[in-house]
């Protein structure tokens, strides 16, 4: 529910689409060209695996990007390494609310959440930053760490 109130507070706000606002204020400012929204079951015909064909993108209510996986890498990448926002937002964006304890299938020993993020340390003592995703036949994750200097994604 709350990604579907930020969808319409920037609608609003920018007095466009989201899909023209995302376009417009992230993915082509970041270089990331390929990436489009999905609003019917025709615009996930190019998606792989193909078996997608029965799935409505409706379902996920406030909107659903596809494109390739680095596309992704590049996204997260260059949002991570301060290309978008300035500092004093994109610290307030990695600000992990600690959940707990371990989540099975992750690799964080200290998840938590941050502002659309999933953050955490690992057993080796690196952070990654991103988000995963699953959906009709198919698991997304896309990892930032950065040790040092040296960065992965």
């Amino acid at each position: 529910m709350g990604y579907l109130l930020v969808a319409r507070l920037i609608e609003r706000i920018t007095e466009l689409s989201l899909e023209d606002a995302l376009a417009r204020r992230v993915l082509l400012p970041l270089g990331v060209t390929q990436v489009r929204f999905a609003k019917t079951q025709e615009d996930l015909a190019e998606v792989h695996p193909a078996s997608l064909s029965s799935y409505h993108p409706g379902w996920v209510y406030h909107g659903l990007l596809v494109g390739p996986l680095s596309e992704s890498t590049i996204l997260l990448d260059r949002l991570l390494t301060g290309q978008l926002l300035p500092i004093s937002l994109l610290q307030d964006m990695q600000h992990a609310i600690a959940l707990g304890g371990p989540i099975p299938g992750r690799p964080w020993a200290t998840p938590g959440y941050g502002l659309g993020l999933m953050i955490g340390g690992t057993n080796g003592g690196l952070t990654l930053t991103g988000h995963t995703g699953v959906g009709p036949g198919g698991v997304i994750a896309v990892f930032h760490c950065s040790s040092g200097h040296n960065v992965a994604t």
